[in-house]
This record gives C-alpha cells, sequence and structure tokens, in this order.
C-alpha cells in the first residue's frame, strides 16, 4: 500500500483503512508532508501531530480524525530542473552544488555562448 492512499483516506473519504492493508508502508514524515495546506486550522493539527511522539497506528487515527474532509490541500513541491545545469557540469565537469553555484555567478549570454558550443547541428526530432 502507498501513502496516498492513506493520505487520500485522511483527506476525502474519513475511512478507517488501517487494519485493511499492511501498515508497515505507513511514514509520519510522507504523511504529513502530503497533508501539508495552508489552512491555518490544518497547520495547526498537523503541528500538534508532530510535536508529540506517537506509534504509527495513533498517528494515523489522530489524523483521520482530526482533520476537516474535503479541503483543498497544497500540491507537492518539487524540485525543479535548470536548464543550464546538465550543460554547465558537463563544461565545467563541475558537480551539482559546484554548477548551481556557477550559473548563479555566470551571466545569462555566457550561458547562452556555453549553450552554444555544444550545438552540433543536425535535425532535432
Amino acid at each position: 500500500m502507498t501513502y496516498s492512499r492513506y493520505i487520500a483516506t485522511i483527506k476525502t473519504t474519513g475511512k478507517d483503512i488501517w487494519n485493511d492493508e499492511k501498515p508497515s508502508s505507513y511514514s509520519p514524515y510522507l504523511i504529513q508532508r502530503g497533508l501539508f495546506s495552508d489552512d491555518a486550522s490544518a497547520m495547526g493539527i498537523l503541528n500538534a501531530a508532530n510535536q508529540r511522539v506517537m506509534d504509527k497506528e495513533l498517528h494515523y487515527k489522530f489524523l483521520l480524525h482530526s482533520l476537516p474532509k474535503n479541503v483543498k490541500y497544497a500540491a507537492q513541491s518539487k524540485k525543479k530542473k535548470d536548464k543550464y545545469l546538465s550543460i554547465v557540469k558537463n563544461y565545467f565537469d563541475y558537480n551539482d552544488q559546484k554548477a548551481k553555484d556557477a550559473i548563479n555567478i555566470l551571466s545569462l549570454h555566457e550561458l547562452e555562448q556555453i549553450e552554444t558550443s555544444f550545438y552540433k547541428g543536425g535535425v532535432k526530432r
């Protein structure tokens, strides 16, 4: 069972599925991250669940019965992929962190010059 199924029951249905599935896949961190919301009442409940030491079942049931159902929650953020990161890494033979630092230092014109140096011609498909 994936944590998204736990999140779906906490957010929408309110049906307790703890005994239906294997609870070993339950991760309180991932559940709280998935339930992160801009709603002030939900933030207080998530903070309260985070401050107390609970076993996994108690954590699930606390969130299941505490959070309001059918509330819009914020989407999970994902890392942005920098357009020039792989180009700078290949050009200077840098790791990720050094390439990010170099991107912050280089001007847009210099980044475009580096990008054109990798252009090999041909038709893009």
